[in-house]
Protein backbone atom coordinates (compact mmCIF):
# COMPACT_ATOMS: atom_id res chain seq x y z
CA UNK A 1 0.00 0.00 0.00
CA UNK A 2 1.29 3.43 -0.90
CA UNK A 3 1.74 5.81 2.00
CA UNK A 4 -0.02 9.22 2.10
CA UNK A 5 0.19 12.03 4.59
CA UNK A 6 -2.73 12.63 6.92
CA UNK A 7 -3.56 15.97 5.27
CA UNK A 8 -3.81 14.31 1.82
CA UNK A 9 -6.18 11.63 3.11
CA UNK A 10 -8.37 14.19 4.91
CA UNK A 11 -8.56 16.36 1.82
CA UNK A 12 -9.38 13.34 -0.36
CA UNK A 13 -12.16 12.33 2.03
CA UNK A 14 -13.61 15.86 1.96
CA UNK A 15 -13.56 15.94 -1.85
CA UNK A 16 -15.20 12.51 -2.04
CA UNK A 17 -17.85 13.51 0.47
CA UNK A 18 -18.67 16.65 -1.52
CA UNK A 19 -19.18 14.44 -4.57
CA UNK A 20 -21.73 12.37 -2.64
CA UNK A 21 -19.65 9.15 -2.87
CA UNK A 22 -18.80 7.03 0.15
CA UNK A 23 -15.04 6.80 0.67
CA UNK A 24 -12.67 4.50 2.45
CA UNK A 25 -9.53 6.58 2.77
CA UNK A 26 -6.07 5.15 2.77
CA UNK A 27 -5.81 3.33 -0.56
CA UNK A 28 -4.01 4.45 -3.68
CA UNK A 29 -7.00 3.55 -5.82
CA UNK A 30 -9.27 5.77 -3.72
CA UNK A 31 -6.89 8.74 -4.06
CA UNK A 32 -6.61 8.24 -7.82
CA UNK A 33 -10.40 8.16 -8.14
CA UNK A 34 -10.73 11.37 -6.18
CA UNK A 35 -8.13 13.11 -8.31
CA UNK A 36 -10.08 12.34 -11.50
CA UNK A 37 -12.80 14.82 -10.52
CA UNK A 38 -13.33 17.21 -13.46
CA UNK A 39 -13.75 20.89 -12.73
CA UNK A 40 -16.13 23.26 -14.49
CA UNK A 41 -14.93 24.78 -17.73
CA UNK A 42 -16.80 27.40 -19.72
CA UNK A 43 -18.23 25.98 -22.89
CA UNK A 44 -16.20 27.05 -25.92
CA UNK A 45 -17.93 29.69 -28.00
CA UNK A 46 -17.86 29.98 -31.77
CA UNK A 47 -15.48 32.87 -32.53
CA UNK A 48 -16.24 35.97 -34.53
CA UNK A 49 -13.61 35.90 -37.31
CA UNK A 50 -12.15 38.61 -39.51
CA UNK A 51 -13.63 36.99 -42.63
CA UNK A 52 -17.16 37.47 -41.21
CA UNK A 53 -17.01 41.27 -40.91
CA UNK A 54 -18.94 41.83 -44.13
CA UNK A 55 -21.78 39.52 -43.12
CA UNK A 56 -22.04 39.84 -39.31
CA UNK A 57 -23.60 42.85 -37.56
CA UNK A 58 -22.13 44.01 -34.27
CA UNK A 59 -24.86 44.97 -31.78
CA UNK A 60 -24.20 47.24 -28.81
CA UNK A 61 -26.04 49.51 -26.39
CA UNK A 62 -26.20 50.75 -22.82
CA UNK A 63 -25.26 54.42 -23.24
CA UNK A 64 -27.26 57.51 -24.17
CA UNK A 65 -28.99 57.86 -27.52
CA UNK A 66 -26.33 60.24 -28.87
CA UNK A 67 -23.42 58.13 -27.63
CA UNK A 68 -24.91 55.05 -29.28
CA UNK A 69 -25.43 56.84 -32.59
CA UNK A 70 -21.85 58.08 -32.64
CA UNK A 71 -20.45 54.66 -31.70
CA UNK A 72 -22.51 53.09 -34.48
CA UNK A 73 -21.00 55.53 -36.98
CA UNK A 74 -17.53 54.82 -35.57
CA UNK A 75 -17.91 51.07 -36.09
CA UNK A 76 -19.14 51.65 -39.62
CA UNK A 77 -16.25 54.02 -40.33
CA UNK A 78 -13.74 51.32 -39.37
CA UNK A 79 -15.43 48.81 -41.65
CA UNK A 80 -17.85 46.89 -39.41
CA UNK A 81 -21.54 46.31 -39.85
CA UNK A 82 -23.09 47.80 -36.69
CA UNK A 83 -26.47 48.48 -35.14
CA UNK A 84 -27.45 50.01 -31.81
CA UNK A 85 -30.02 48.51 -29.47
CA UNK A 86 -32.73 51.00 -28.43
CA UNK A 87 -32.81 52.46 -24.93
CA UNK A 88 -34.08 49.72 -22.57
CA UNK A 89 -37.67 49.93 -21.35
CA UNK A 90 -39.69 48.39 -18.54
CA UNK A 91 -40.70 45.57 -20.92
CA UNK A 92 -37.01 44.78 -21.42
CA UNK A 93 -36.54 44.69 -17.65
CA UNK A 94 -39.34 42.12 -17.34
CA UNK A 95 -37.72 39.97 -20.01
CA UNK A 96 -34.38 40.19 -18.23
CA UNK A 97 -35.91 39.18 -14.90
CA UNK A 98 -37.53 36.20 -16.58
CA UNK A 99 -34.37 34.92 -18.28
CA UNK A 100 -31.55 35.90 -15.88
CA UNK A 101 -30.51 34.56 -12.51
CA UNK A 102 -32.22 36.12 -9.48
CA UNK A 103 -30.25 38.69 -7.53
CA UNK A 104 -28.67 40.47 -10.48
CA UNK A 105 -28.58 44.26 -10.49
CA UNK A 106 -30.85 46.61 -12.37
CA UNK A 107 -28.56 47.31 -15.39
CA UNK A 108 -28.15 43.60 -16.09
CA UNK A 109 -31.89 42.99 -16.35
CA UNK A 110 -32.47 46.04 -18.55
CA UNK A 111 -29.54 45.53 -20.96
CA UNK A 112 -29.90 41.76 -21.29
CA UNK A 113 -33.66 42.05 -21.73
CA UNK A 114 -33.18 44.74 -24.38
CA UNK A 115 -30.84 42.44 -26.34
CA UNK A 116 -33.23 39.47 -26.16
CA UNK A 117 -36.23 41.54 -27.25
CA UNK A 118 -34.19 43.02 -30.11
CA UNK A 119 -33.34 39.53 -31.36
CA UNK A 120 -36.98 38.50 -31.09
CA UNK A 121 -38.00 41.53 -33.16
CA UNK A 122 -35.51 40.46 -35.82
CA UNK A 123 -37.34 37.16 -36.06
CA UNK A 124 -40.86 38.59 -35.91
CA UNK A 125 -40.55 41.82 -37.90
CA UNK A 126 -37.87 40.85 -40.42
CA UNK A 127 -38.65 37.15 -40.65
CA UNK A 128 -35.15 35.93 -39.80
CA UNK A 129 -34.68 32.33 -38.74
CA UNK A 130 -32.83 31.37 -35.57
CA UNK A 131 -29.84 30.25 -37.65
CA UNK A 132 -29.74 33.60 -39.46
CA UNK A 133 -29.78 35.47 -36.15
CA UNK A 134 -27.01 33.31 -34.65
CA UNK A 135 -24.86 33.55 -37.77
CA UNK A 136 -25.52 37.18 -38.66
CA UNK A 137 -25.27 39.03 -35.32
CA UNK A 138 -22.92 39.32 -32.33
CA UNK A 139 -23.21 41.47 -29.22
CA UNK A 140 -20.24 43.64 -28.21
CA UNK A 141 -19.94 44.88 -24.64
CA UNK A 142 -17.38 45.98 -22.07
CA UNK A 143 -16.27 43.72 -19.25
CA UNK A 144 -14.47 44.14 -15.95
CA UNK A 145 -13.78 42.49 -12.62
CA UNK A 146 -13.84 43.56 -9.02
CA UNK A 147 -16.30 43.79 -6.11
CA UNK A 148 -19.33 44.23 -8.37
CA UNK A 149 -21.81 42.05 -10.23
CA UNK A 150 -20.65 43.73 -13.42
CA UNK A 151 -17.98 41.03 -13.64
CA UNK A 152 -20.76 38.43 -14.02
CA UNK A 153 -22.53 40.13 -16.93
CA UNK A 154 -20.77 38.04 -19.57
CA UNK A 155 -21.97 34.74 -18.09
CA UNK A 156 -25.42 36.19 -17.42
CA UNK A 157 -25.75 37.25 -21.06
CA UNK A 158 -25.03 33.70 -22.18
CA UNK A 159 -27.35 32.15 -19.58
CA UNK A 160 -30.24 34.48 -20.49
CA UNK A 161 -29.72 33.94 -24.22
CA UNK A 162 -29.82 30.18 -23.71
CA UNK A 163 -32.94 30.44 -21.55
CA UNK A 164 -34.68 32.59 -24.17
CA UNK A 165 -33.96 30.24 -27.07
CA UNK A 166 -30.83 31.87 -28.48
CA UNK A 167 -28.25 29.34 -27.27
CA UNK A 168 -25.02 29.84 -29.15
CA UNK A 169 -25.48 33.57 -29.75
CA UNK A 170 -22.02 35.16 -29.58
CA UNK A 171 -21.12 37.75 -26.93
CA UNK A 172 -17.83 39.60 -27.56
CA UNK A 173 -16.30 41.19 -24.45
CA UNK A 174 -13.39 43.62 -24.33
CA UNK A 175 -11.98 44.49 -20.93
CA UNK A 176 -11.97 48.12 -19.74
CA UNK A 177 -8.57 47.77 -18.05
CA UNK A 178 -6.77 45.51 -20.53
CA UNK A 179 -5.36 48.16 -22.85
CA UNK A 180 -5.47 48.41 -26.62
CA UNK A 181 -4.24 44.92 -27.49
CA UNK A 182 -7.02 42.45 -26.76
CA UNK A 183 -7.48 40.45 -29.95
CA UNK A 184 -5.55 38.07 -32.15
CA UNK A 185 -4.97 38.79 -35.86
CA UNK A 186 -7.86 36.55 -36.93
CA UNK A 187 -10.46 38.09 -34.60
CA UNK A 188 -13.46 39.75 -36.14
CA UNK A 189 -13.40 42.55 -33.56
CA UNK A 190 -9.89 43.94 -33.60
CA UNK A 191 -9.23 45.94 -30.42
CA UNK A 192 -6.16 48.01 -31.22
CA UNK A 193 -4.93 51.59 -30.99
CA UNK A 194 -7.05 52.79 -33.92
CA UNK A 195 -10.19 51.16 -32.51
CA UNK A 196 -9.54 52.70 -29.07
CA UNK A 197 -8.82 56.15 -30.54
CA UNK A 198 -12.00 56.27 -32.56
CA UNK A 199 -14.14 54.84 -29.77
CA UNK A 200 -12.83 57.31 -27.17
CA UNK A 201 -13.27 60.19 -29.64
CA UNK A 202 -16.89 59.22 -30.27
CA UNK A 203 -17.52 59.03 -26.54
CA UNK A 204 -15.99 62.49 -26.00
CA UNK A 205 -18.11 64.06 -28.74
CA UNK A 206 -21.19 62.37 -27.29
CA UNK A 207 -20.32 63.75 -23.85
CA UNK A 208 -19.98 67.30 -25.18
CA UNK A 209 -23.17 67.29 -27.24
CA UNK A 210 -25.11 65.73 -24.36
CA UNK A 211 -23.77 68.40 -22.02
CA UNK A 212 -24.86 71.15 -24.40
CA UNK A 213 -28.32 69.64 -24.73
CA UNK A 214 -28.87 69.55 -20.97
CA UNK A 215 -27.60 73.11 -20.58
CA UNK A 216 -29.73 74.61 -23.36
CA UNK A 217 -32.99 72.64 -23.27
CA UNK A 218 -34.36 74.09 -19.97
CA UNK A 219 -34.05 77.61 -21.41
CA UNK A 220 -35.26 77.11 -24.99
CA UNK A 221 -38.01 79.48 -26.13
CA UNK A 222 -39.54 77.09 -28.67
CA UNK A 223 -40.16 73.69 -27.13
CA UNK A 224 -38.38 70.85 -28.91
CA UNK A 225 -35.98 73.06 -30.87
CA UNK A 226 -32.91 71.88 -28.97
CA UNK A 227 -33.60 68.23 -29.74
CA UNK A 228 -34.26 69.00 -33.40
CA UNK A 229 -31.02 70.95 -33.83
CA UNK A 230 -28.91 68.44 -31.89
CA UNK A 231 -30.32 65.65 -34.03
CA UNK A 232 -29.07 67.45 -37.12
CA UNK A 233 -25.70 68.12 -35.47
CA UNK A 234 -25.28 64.46 -34.47
CA UNK A 235 -26.19 63.43 -38.01
CA UNK A 236 -23.41 65.58 -39.43
CA UNK A 237 -20.86 64.25 -36.96
CA UNK A 238 -21.93 60.66 -37.76
CA UNK A 239 -21.44 61.30 -41.47
CA UNK A 240 -17.95 62.65 -40.71
CA UNK A 241 -17.06 59.62 -38.56
CA UNK A 242 -18.22 57.20 -41.26
CA UNK A 243 -16.18 58.95 -43.93
CA UNK A 244 -13.05 59.47 -41.83
CA UNK A 245 -10.23 57.93 -43.83
CA UNK A 246 -7.38 55.95 -42.31
CA UNK A 247 -4.31 58.15 -42.74
CA UNK A 248 -0.60 57.47 -42.41
CA UNK A 249 -0.95 53.70 -42.87
CA UNK A 250 2.82 53.35 -42.85
CA UNK A 251 2.65 53.82 -39.05
CA UNK A 252 0.11 51.05 -38.66
CA UNK A 253 -2.83 51.55 -36.30
CA UNK A 254 -0.90 54.30 -34.46
CA UNK A 255 -0.98 56.61 -37.48
CA UNK A 256 -4.48 57.87 -36.76
CA UNK A 257 -3.58 58.65 -33.16
CA UNK A 258 -0.50 60.64 -34.18
CA UNK A 259 -2.48 62.57 -36.76
CA UNK A 260 -5.18 63.45 -34.21
CA UNK A 261 -2.57 64.64 -31.73
CA UNK A 262 -0.89 66.89 -34.28
CA UNK A 263 -3.98 68.20 -36.09
CA UNK A 264 -7.32 69.30 -34.66
CA UNK A 265 -9.16 67.18 -37.21
CA UNK A 266 -12.51 67.25 -35.38
CA UNK A 267 -12.51 71.00 -34.76
CA UNK A 268 -14.09 71.83 -38.11
CA UNK A 269 -17.14 69.58 -37.79
CA UNK A 270 -17.70 70.66 -34.17
CA UNK A 271 -17.52 74.34 -35.09
CA UNK A 272 -20.11 73.57 -37.74
CA UNK A 273 -22.30 72.02 -35.04
CA UNK A 274 -21.79 75.09 -32.89
CA UNK A 275 -23.12 77.26 -35.72
CA UNK A 276 -26.28 75.15 -35.85
CA UNK A 277 -26.78 75.15 -32.09
CA UNK A 278 -26.19 78.89 -31.81
CA UNK A 279 -29.40 79.49 -33.79
CA UNK A 280 -31.54 78.16 -30.93
CA UNK A 281 -33.35 80.98 -29.14
CA UNK A 282 -33.03 80.83 -25.35
CA UNK A 283 -34.18 82.83 -22.34
CA UNK A 284 -31.52 82.69 -19.63
CA UNK A 285 -33.52 84.95 -17.32
CA UNK A 286 -35.56 81.95 -16.13
CA UNK A 287 -33.98 80.55 -12.94
CA UNK A 288 -33.33 76.79 -13.01
CA UNK A 289 -31.91 74.85 -10.06
CA UNK A 290 -28.67 73.09 -11.00
CA UNK A 291 -28.83 69.36 -10.20
CA UNK A 292 -25.54 67.47 -10.52
CA UNK A 293 -26.21 63.81 -11.36
CA UNK A 294 -23.65 61.24 -10.18
CA UNK A 295 -23.75 57.58 -9.16
CA UNK A 296 -23.25 54.16 -10.72
CA UNK A 297 -22.13 54.34 -14.32
CA UNK A 298 -25.14 52.82 -16.11
CA UNK A 299 -27.81 54.32 -13.85
CA UNK A 300 -26.51 57.86 -14.40
CA UNK A 301 -26.09 57.33 -18.16
CA UNK A 302 -29.29 55.68 -19.36
CA UNK A 303 -32.10 57.98 -20.42
CA UNK A 304 -35.17 55.78 -20.04
CA UNK A 305 -36.97 53.57 -17.56
CA UNK A 306 -33.67 52.31 -16.13
CA UNK A 307 -33.36 55.43 -13.96
CA UNK A 308 -37.06 56.40 -13.93
CA UNK A 309 -36.46 58.94 -16.72
CA UNK A 310 -34.83 61.14 -14.10
CA UNK A 311 -33.18 63.63 -16.50
CA UNK A 312 -36.42 64.59 -18.21
CA UNK A 313 -38.21 64.62 -14.85
CA UNK A 314 -35.72 67.07 -13.31
CA UNK A 315 -36.05 69.38 -16.32
CA UNK A 316 -39.86 69.17 -16.30
CA UNK A 317 -39.87 70.27 -12.64
CA UNK A 318 -37.77 73.39 -13.14
CA UNK A 319 -34.26 72.00 -12.83
CA UNK A 320 -31.18 71.78 -15.02
CA UNK A 321 -29.31 68.48 -14.94
CA UNK A 322 -25.50 68.53 -15.00
CA UNK A 323 -24.69 65.16 -16.55
CA UNK A 324 -21.49 63.23 -15.99
CA UNK A 325 -19.32 62.53 -19.07
CA UNK A 326 -18.07 59.05 -19.91
CA UNK A 327 -14.63 60.61 -20.40
CA UNK A 328 -14.30 61.14 -16.64
CA UNK A 329 -14.50 57.38 -16.20
CA UNK A 330 -11.75 56.84 -18.78
CA UNK A 331 -9.45 59.32 -17.01
CA UNK A 332 -10.25 57.67 -13.66
CA UNK A 333 -9.23 54.24 -15.01
CA UNK A 334 -5.93 55.65 -16.25
CA UNK A 335 -5.27 57.38 -12.92
CA UNK A 336 -6.09 54.16 -11.05
CA UNK A 337 -3.70 52.25 -13.32
CA UNK A 338 -0.83 54.55 -12.36
CA UNK A 339 -1.64 54.17 -8.66
CA UNK A 340 -1.79 50.35 -8.88
CA UNK A 341 1.59 50.19 -10.58
CA UNK A 342 3.10 52.47 -7.96
CA UNK A 343 1.74 50.40 -5.09
CA UNK A 344 2.87 47.10 -6.59
CA UNK A 345 6.31 48.52 -7.17
CA UNK A 346 6.51 49.82 -3.58
CA UNK A 347 5.37 46.47 -2.18
CA UNK A 348 8.02 44.57 -4.12
CA UNK A 349 10.73 46.97 -3.03
CA UNK A 350 9.64 46.59 0.59
CA UNK A 351 9.77 42.78 0.38
CA UNK A 352 13.26 42.77 -1.11
CA UNK A 353 14.66 45.40 1.25
CA UNK A 354 14.82 42.89 4.10
CA UNK A 355 17.60 40.91 2.40
CA UNK A 356 20.84 41.65 0.63
CA UNK A 357 20.70 42.26 -3.10
CA UNK A 358 23.25 40.51 -5.26
CA UNK A 359 24.65 41.88 -8.50
CA UNK A 360 22.10 39.98 -10.58
CA UNK A 361 19.35 41.15 -8.22
CA UNK A 362 20.41 44.75 -8.67
CA UNK A 363 20.15 44.40 -12.44
CA UNK A 364 16.70 42.88 -12.03
CA UNK A 365 15.62 45.75 -9.78
CA UNK A 366 16.82 48.34 -12.28
CA UNK A 367 14.97 46.57 -15.10
CA UNK A 368 11.81 46.42 -12.99
CA UNK A 369 12.04 50.13 -12.27
CA UNK A 370 12.40 50.89 -15.97
CA UNK A 371 9.31 48.79 -16.75
CA UNK A 372 7.35 50.57 -14.02
CA UNK A 373 8.41 54.05 -15.12
CA UNK A 374 7.62 53.28 -18.75
CA UNK A 375 4.15 51.93 -17.93
CA UNK A 376 3.26 54.79 -15.58
CA UNK A 377 4.55 57.39 -18.05
CA UNK A 378 2.48 55.89 -20.86
CA UNK A 379 -0.72 55.98 -18.77
CA UNK A 380 -0.06 59.59 -17.74
CA UNK A 381 0.59 60.52 -21.37
CA UNK A 382 -2.68 58.95 -22.53
CA UNK A 383 -4.57 60.74 -19.74
CA UNK A 384 -2.96 64.05 -20.75
CA UNK A 385 -3.85 63.53 -24.43
CA UNK A 386 -7.47 62.69 -23.60
CA UNK A 387 -7.83 65.83 -21.49
CA UNK A 388 -6.12 67.91 -24.16
CA UNK A 389 -8.41 66.60 -26.90
CA UNK A 390 -11.49 67.08 -24.73
CA UNK A 391 -10.53 70.71 -24.09
CA UNK A 392 -9.87 71.30 -27.80
CA UNK A 393 -13.34 69.99 -28.60
CA UNK A 394 -14.82 72.13 -25.81
CA UNK A 395 -13.24 75.22 -27.34
CA UNK A 396 -14.60 74.27 -30.76
CA UNK A 397 -18.05 74.21 -29.14
CA UNK A 398 -17.62 77.65 -27.64
CA UNK A 399 -16.21 76.50 -24.31
CA UNK A 400 -19.74 75.99 -23.01
CA UNK A 401 -19.58 72.29 -22.00
CA UNK A 402 -18.23 71.67 -18.51
CA UNK A 403 -14.53 70.92 -18.12
CA UNK A 404 -13.35 67.58 -16.76
CA UNK A 405 -12.70 67.70 -13.00
CA UNK A 406 -9.20 67.09 -11.69
CA UNK A 407 -8.75 63.54 -10.40
CA UNK A 408 -6.25 64.74 -7.80
CA UNK A 409 -8.72 67.34 -6.52
CA UNK A 410 -11.55 64.79 -6.30
CA UNK A 411 -9.20 62.43 -4.49
CA UNK A 412 -8.12 65.06 -1.97
CA UNK A 413 -11.71 66.05 -1.22
CA UNK A 414 -12.76 62.44 -0.70
CA UNK A 415 -9.66 61.19 1.15
CA UNK A 416 -10.73 62.17 4.72
CA UNK A 417 -13.90 60.12 4.28
CA UNK A 418 -13.15 57.44 1.65
CA UNK A 419 -9.95 55.47 1.09
CA UNK A 420 -8.89 56.17 -2.48
CA UNK A 421 -7.36 52.69 -2.73
CA UNK A 422 -10.81 51.11 -2.62
CA UNK A 423 -11.86 50.11 -6.13
CA UNK A 424 -15.14 49.00 -7.60
CA UNK A 425 -17.80 51.17 -9.17
CA UNK A 426 -16.89 54.85 -9.10
CA UNK A 427 -14.41 54.38 -6.25
CA UNK A 428 -13.72 57.65 -4.48
CA UNK A 429 -15.34 59.73 -7.22
CA UNK A 430 -18.90 59.74 -5.86
CA UNK A 431 -17.74 61.31 -2.61
CA UNK A 432 -15.31 63.61 -4.42
CA UNK A 433 -17.86 64.81 -6.99
CA UNK A 434 -20.51 65.52 -4.35
CA UNK A 435 -18.12 67.73 -2.41
CA UNK A 436 -16.57 69.27 -5.54
CA UNK A 437 -19.88 70.49 -6.97
CA UNK A 438 -21.39 71.46 -3.62
CA UNK A 439 -18.54 73.10 -1.69
CA UNK A 440 -17.29 74.97 -4.77
CA UNK A 441 -20.80 76.30 -5.43
CA UNK A 442 -21.20 74.67 -8.84
CA UNK A 443 -24.67 73.18 -8.22
CA UNK A 444 -27.66 73.60 -5.93
CA UNK A 445 -28.11 69.88 -5.25
CA UNK A 446 -26.52 66.50 -5.99
CA UNK A 447 -28.54 63.49 -7.10
CA UNK A 448 -26.89 60.07 -6.88
CA UNK A 449 -28.47 57.32 -9.00
CA UNK A 450 -27.58 53.69 -8.47
CA UNK A 451 -29.13 50.23 -8.94
CA UNK A 452 -30.84 48.66 -5.97
CA UNK A 453 -28.22 46.96 -3.78
CA UNK A 454 -25.19 48.37 -5.62
CA UNK A 455 -22.32 47.65 -3.20
CA UNK A 456 -19.81 50.33 -4.34
CA UNK A 457 -22.42 53.10 -4.34
CA UNK A 458 -23.74 51.98 -0.95
CA UNK A 459 -20.20 52.34 0.45
CA UNK A 460 -20.01 55.86 -0.99
CA UNK A 461 -23.36 56.80 0.54
CA UNK A 462 -22.13 55.68 3.95
CA UNK A 463 -18.97 57.75 3.63
CA UNK A 464 -21.01 60.75 2.47
CA UNK A 465 -22.94 60.78 5.74
CA UNK A 466 -19.69 61.62 7.53
CA UNK A 467 -18.68 64.11 4.83
CA UNK A 468 -22.00 65.97 4.89
CA UNK A 469 -21.91 66.13 8.69
CA UNK A 470 -18.36 67.50 8.62
CA UNK A 471 -19.09 70.19 6.05
CA UNK A 472 -22.41 70.98 7.72
CA UNK A 473 -20.52 71.99 10.85
CA UNK A 474 -18.48 74.32 8.65
CA UNK A 475 -21.58 76.07 7.37
CA UNK A 476 -22.06 74.20 4.07
CA UNK A 477 -25.67 73.01 3.81
CA UNK A 478 -25.27 70.39 1.08
CA UNK A 479 -28.40 69.05 -0.60
CA UNK A 480 -27.69 65.41 -1.44
CA UNK A 481 -30.15 62.65 -2.24
CA UNK A 482 -29.31 59.03 -3.14
CA UNK A 483 -31.89 57.13 -5.18
CA UNK A 484 -31.84 53.38 -5.83
CA UNK A 485 -33.42 52.36 -9.12
CA UNK A 486 -35.15 49.12 -10.05
CA UNK A 487 -37.98 47.95 -12.27
CA UNK A 488 -40.58 49.47 -9.97
CA UNK A 489 -40.92 52.29 -7.45
CA UNK A 490 -40.84 55.16 -9.92
CA UNK A 491 -43.48 57.27 -8.13
CA UNK A 492 -41.75 57.02 -4.75
CA UNK A 493 -38.32 57.80 -6.20
CA UNK A 494 -39.58 60.81 -8.12
CA UNK A 495 -41.41 62.06 -5.05
CA UNK A 496 -38.22 61.94 -2.97
CA UNK A 497 -36.25 63.76 -5.66
CA UNK A 498 -38.98 66.38 -6.01
CA UNK A 499 -38.84 67.24 -2.29
CA UNK A 500 -35.12 68.00 -2.47
CA UNK A 501 -35.48 69.69 -5.86
CA UNK A 502 -38.08 72.08 -4.44
CA UNK A 503 -35.61 73.14 -1.77
CA UNK A 504 -32.92 73.56 -4.42
CA UNK A 505 -35.30 75.68 -6.50
CA UNK A 506 -36.00 77.88 -3.49
CA UNK A 507 -32.25 78.41 -3.05
CA UNK A 508 -31.91 79.18 -6.74
CA UNK A 509 -34.74 81.73 -6.62
CA UNK A 510 -33.26 83.46 -3.57
CA UNK A 511 -29.87 83.56 -5.27
CA UNK A 512 -31.42 85.02 -8.43
CA UNK A 513 -33.34 87.71 -6.55
CA UNK A 514 -30.21 88.70 -4.60
CA UNK A 515 -28.14 89.01 -7.78
CA UNK A 516 -30.90 90.95 -9.51
CA UNK A 517 -31.11 93.37 -6.59
CA UNK A 518 -27.32 93.78 -6.64
CA UNK A 519 -27.39 94.85 -10.29
CA UNK A 520 -29.91 97.62 -9.56
CA UNK A 521 -32.09 96.63 -12.53
CA UNK A 522 -35.52 95.04 -12.56
CA UNK A 523 -36.23 91.74 -14.29
CA UNK A 524 -38.47 93.44 -16.85
CA UNK A 525 -35.65 95.85 -17.73
CA UNK A 526 -33.22 92.93 -18.17
CA UNK A 527 -35.64 91.04 -20.41
CA UNK A 528 -36.47 94.13 -22.43
CA UNK A 529 -32.77 94.75 -23.06
CA UNK A 530 -32.28 91.12 -24.14
CA UNK A 531 -35.23 91.48 -26.51
CA UNK A 532 -33.47 94.37 -28.25
CA UNK A 533 -30.10 92.58 -28.46
CA UNK A 534 -30.22 89.23 -30.23
CA UNK A 535 -26.81 88.09 -28.93
CA UNK A 536 -28.33 87.66 -25.44
CA UNK A 537 -30.93 85.27 -26.85
CA UNK A 538 -28.35 82.83 -28.19
CA UNK A 539 -27.10 79.83 -26.22
CA UNK A 540 -23.35 80.52 -26.29
CA UNK A 541 -22.82 83.22 -23.69
CA UNK A 542 -19.38 84.02 -22.28
CA UNK A 543 -20.53 84.81 -18.75
CA UNK A 544 -17.97 85.12 -15.97
CA UNK A 545 -18.66 83.07 -12.85
CA UNK A 546 -19.24 84.96 -9.60
CA UNK A 547 -18.09 83.71 -6.22
CA UNK A 548 -20.88 81.86 -4.44
CA UNK A 549 -23.28 82.06 -7.40
CA UNK A 550 -24.22 78.74 -9.02
CA UNK A 551 -27.30 79.46 -11.13
CA UNK A 552 -27.03 80.27 -14.82
CA UNK A 553 -29.77 82.92 -14.65
CA UNK A 554 -28.10 84.69 -11.72
CA UNK A 555 -24.74 84.97 -13.47
CA UNK A 556 -26.48 85.96 -16.71
CA UNK A 557 -28.17 89.02 -15.19
CA UNK A 558 -24.76 90.26 -14.02
CA UNK A 559 -23.48 90.07 -17.61
CA UNK A 560 -26.52 91.85 -19.04
CA UNK A 561 -26.47 94.52 -16.33
CA UNK A 562 -22.79 95.16 -16.97
CA UNK A 563 -23.54 95.68 -20.64
CA UNK A 564 -26.51 97.92 -19.82
CA UNK A 565 -24.44 100.08 -17.50
CA UNK A 566 -21.67 100.38 -20.05
CA UNK A 567 -23.98 101.34 -22.91
CA UNK A 568 -26.35 103.57 -21.01
CA UNK A 569 -29.11 100.92 -21.14
CA UNK A 570 -29.61 101.56 -24.82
Amino acid sequence: MDSYSGSEIVQDCRTKALDGVSATPGTARHVAEVRRVEHFKREAERPFLRGERDSVTCLFGGLTYRHNRLIEATFQGIGYRAARIPTPTKADYDTGRECCSPGMCNPAYFTIGALINYLKRLQEAEGLTLEQVLDGYVFVTAGSCGPCRFGMYESEFRLALRNSGFAGFRVIVFQQKAGVRQSDPCAGLEVNAEFARRLVTALMIGDLLNDLGHQIRPYEVRAGETERVLEEAVGRVCAFLRSEAVRWKVLGDWGGLLRQVLWNQYGGILRECRGLIDEIEVDYTRPRALCKVIGEFWARMTEGDGNFGMFSFVESQGGEAIVEPVTTWAVYLLDSGVRRRREVRSARCGMRSVGRISGAGLVYEMAAWIVYLRGAALLRLVSFLIRREYDRMRRALGGMPHALPSMSELKELARPFFNDKITGGEGYMEVGKTLYYSVKGLSHMVLSLKPYGCLPSTQSDGALDAALSHYGRQGHDILFIPVETSGEGEIGARGRVLMVLEEAKARCDREFEACLAETGHGLDDIRSYCGRHAEFRRPFQHVAKHEGVAGRAATFVFAVASRMNGSGSG
